[in-house]
């Protein structure tokens, strides 16, 4: 509906590549993103059935798919963005669609979607915890997707390949540590139901180890990166206080989906929704403050995001112990 009325040259700041093209781009990724979100059930799925290495598997295939098609587009066409977001959103769709029908009609037959389940006396009680699931999530891409937006209109183009460079580089810590914690989202849900507290006492213990390993190995990349981008991206410089924030960044992240995990895996969401939402809304003007006003640069931004995330590595920990405790109420127990 809005789509005719943005100008994406000036939501991007730039004029490398035309209007027209861009706002192909925007469709074109908005679409997609709609259609793989939903073909993506069959990943909720897996990590339901304690198998999230399936997900691992097929985001890899995806990600072929995606590297095979970039490249025969590199040999018979010249160079568009249009073409790149094509290949980027066709690739995991064909991926989830060809696995969903695989599945469905293979293992997961009894649990295939169908017309003839649908129970409309139900749709108020699923919409309300899936309703609070996927505005946290819409939150979540806002607050974690924007950044390079953010960077690009406050400081120009020109910064964002040191932040991306810096962002995939510490980003192995958070990766790595998502998948090490994300079997355990259904494990919770059910230990938490069988009020095992025990076990998932023991079982947080354990994450909390995972995660002062990878803290100490984070501090060995950082003491390193310097050495590493002159290798990796030697026309490229990172400022040590990026390298420093986004390692600050990726530490809190993981520490706070520690408990995160747990707190989804019993639906207790409600404190997460709301902190989300104001996050959401606080992300820019902090960005704003300590990127331009402060002169932190793309550092200020990530700082900014830092903050926007602190119900993880704040506010969960304390939900968390609360609600094993039996003390959790109002909004913490909702």
């Amino acid at each position: 509906m809005i789509q005719p009325y943005l100008d994406w040259q000036s939501i991007l700041n730039t004029t490398e590549v035309s209007g027209p093209e861009l706002r192909l781009v925007a469709i074109a990724t908005f679409s997609f993103f709609c259609i793989n979100f939903i073909l993506k059930l069959i990943y909720s799925i897996f990590l339901a059935y304690q198998r999230p290495a399936y997900q691992g598997l097929y985001n890899l295939l995806s990600n072929i798919l995606a590297l095979i098609i970039v490249f025969t587009l590199t040999k018979t066409t010249e160079g568009s963005l249009y073409y790149l977001s094509l290949a980027l959103g066709v690739s995991p769709m064909v991926i989830l669609l060809l696995v969903s029908v695989y599945m469905f009609y293979g293992g997961y037959r009894s649990i295939a979607p169908s017309f003839s389940y649908v129970r409309r006396e139900q749709f108020g009680e699923l919409w309300g915890i899936g309703g609070k699931f996927f505005i946290v999530q819409v939150s979540s891409i806002i607050i974690f997707s924007t950044d390079n937006v953010i960077i690009t209109q406050l400081l120009g183009p020109s910064e964002v390949p040191a932040y991306a460079i810096a962002y995939k580089y510490f980003g192995l810590i958070t990766a790595v540590f998502a998948i090490v914690s994300s079997p355990f989202w259904s494990a919770y849900t059910e230990a938490y139901a069988k009020k095992d507290i025990q076990w998932i006492l023991a079982t947080n213990k354990k994450l909390i180890k995972v995660w002062m390993a990878l803290f100490a190995f984070s501090i060995v990349m950082l003491l390193g990166s310097t050495y590493f981008y002159h290798f990796w991206v030697p026309g490229i410089e990172v400022p040590f206080l990026l390298s420093v924030i986004m390692c600050v960044y990726v530490n809190v992240l993981a520490w706070g989906n520690i408990f995160v995990v747990f707190i989804n895996g019993v639906g207790k969401i409600k404190l997460q929704l709301v902190v989300g939402i104001i996050s959401m809304l606080v992300n820019v003007p902090l960005s704003y403050f300590f990127a331009k006003t402060l002169g932190l640069d793309s550092a200020g931004v990530i700082l900014a995001s830092i903050i926007s995330v602190a119900y993880g590595p704040i506010l969960a920990p304390i939900q968390f112990k609360k609600i094993l405790n039996g003390t959790a109420t109002g909004i913490w127990n909702k």
